[in-house]
């Protein structure tokens, strides 16, 4: 029988952790959100697990006026804060969220080269088309149209950010002292874009790290971002709640990957995940429970309505989903599919309301409860399904639950021979086993 395809994860690095509760069991909770050292040392934790890289979400105007926030915040800016850790670090990756709807490509491409630079070929960028009001408010923009026009905006984004990429090679760099010049513009290739939405014209200051580009990451459930996905990505973040529905994901996408005349593994799939670990099934329960029991209930009543598109009355906590009241199609692309997955493993599992509010603390993603060897069986489960070639999990609190998947599950994983344990190599694409960035079809 052929080997099994390793198990890919990455960690979502955050101040307290994904669970709503985290900070309050934390010291020096009011530091947490720029506690600097601490984000270090999750990430040279993660490091030491051979884990594939570290993500930082992020998210303009975080402190909203309307709704100031009830746990620790992204506050710091990604890009400084890898800066830290690529020093501190020599081989796990670094994914920086910038978003590509807004912005200018020129200091993008510029930022994510450096980082490139500075880490020795670890950068990925994950590309984000958000367009909330809040962030749009805080840097003086006006309005986009989400539906049409932020794909648009990306599409021209990346594009000019990849001819940026391309514009120096190091070939064009001849330091040359008998002809006086440094470099040939002979061999460079300037940027000439005049797009709708975004211009640039001239050549990038930063040559490619070992001629390979920046690692991309993009997510997105709907059929505009699954294109511009097989277009541009070599991974792609997901939500999924069960094998079928990932299962079919998986598959899409890599037919439209296909259909650009890129190879179907030219892309990796992290659906997300929160494993919370316990040295037994008990104790994994109960740390769930300690952390649940000092969640807002009605505040996450209130999330839960929103994301299902129902009143907040027509949710009993003791009784199942109101399942009529749900609709599902008519939804924006990527709330129905959120909501298709509440509803698909809410009936799975016989699940309450009150289930259902504590298994959507984290986004839309699923969470898993148990040891080690539980959570192993899962992951293998989903990647042997083709559902996923590994995860992008999150923690339910800072250090605890990077310690606890380093120490537990990666183990049990490399047991099983379905991860490593030595680096595959020195970048980022050694490590995902992903090509050299060069194949992107705009097509």
């Amino acid at each position: 029988m052929p080997p099994k395809k390793p198990i890919r994860l990455v960690f979502n690095l955050t101040p307290s952790g994904i669970h709503d509760a985290a900070w309050k069991l934390q010291d020096d909770a009011a530091t947490l959100s720029t506690d600097v050292d601490q984000l270090v040392q999750n990430a040279i934790t993660a490091e030491s697990g051979k884990l594939d890289a570290v993500f930082m979400p992020d998210d303009y105007g975080s402190l909203r006026l309307d709704d100031p926030p009830r746990r620790p915040w992204r506050a710091l800016d990604p890009t400084v804060v890898f800066s830290a850790i690529a020093v501190a670090t020599e081989h796990i990756g670094l994914i920086q969220t910038i978003n590509g709807v807004y912005g200018t490509p020129y200091q993008v491409a510029r930022s994510v080269a450096s980082l490139d630079h500075l880490s020795r070929g670890r950068a990925g960028w994950n590309v984000i088309t958000s367009t909330n009001a809040h962030a749009l408010d805080a840097l003086g923009l006006g309005a986009i149209d989400p539906r049409t026009e932020k794909y648009e905006r990306a599409e021209e984004f990346l594009s000019i950010v990849h001819g940026l990429w391309d514009s120096l090679p190091q070939a064009a760099i001849v330091a040359d002292p008998d002809t006086h010049a440094y470099v040939d513009l002979g061999r460079a290739r300037p940027v000439d874009q005049r797009g709708k939405h975004f211009s640039s014209r001239g050549i990038l200051q930063v040559p490619p790290y070992g001629g390979n580009k920046p690692v991309i990451v993009l997510a997105g459930a709907s059929q505009a971002s699954k294109e511009l996905g097989a277009r541009w990505a070599d991974v792609l973040f997901t939500a999924h709640r069960t094998v079928e529905s990932a299962r079919r994901f998986t598959e899409d996408a890599r037919t439209l990957v296909e259909q650009r005349g890129r190879s179907r593994d030219d892309v990796v799939v992290l659906p997300g995940v929160l494993p919370m670990l316990g040295s037994t099934e008990a104790e994994a329960h109960a740390l769930k429970r300690e952390l649940d029991e000092r969640l807002d209930v009605d505040l996450l009543l209130e999330a839960l309505a929103a994301r299902l598109g129902v009143g907040v009355s027509s949710l009993d906590l003791a009784k199942p989903l109101p399942y009529g009241d749900i609709e599902i199609e008519r939804a924006a692309p990527y709330e129905s599919q959120l909501r298709a997955n509440i509803v698909q493993e809410a009936l799975d599992k016989d699940l309450t309301t009150h289930d259902v509010l504590l298994n959507n603390i984290t986004g839309g993603h699923r969470v898993v409860v148990g040891t080690p060897e539980q959570l192993a069986d899962d992951f293998e489960r989903w990647v042997d399904s083709d559902a996923a070639d590994g995860f992008a999990f999150n923690v339910e609190t800072n250090p605890r639950g990077i310690n606890a998947m380093v120490e537990g599950l990666v183990p049990e994983l490399q047991k099983r021979g379905r991860f490593r344990t030595e680096y595959d190599g020195t970048t980022l694409r050694d490590n995902l086993g992903v090509g050299a960035g060069t194949r992107h079809s705009t097509t």
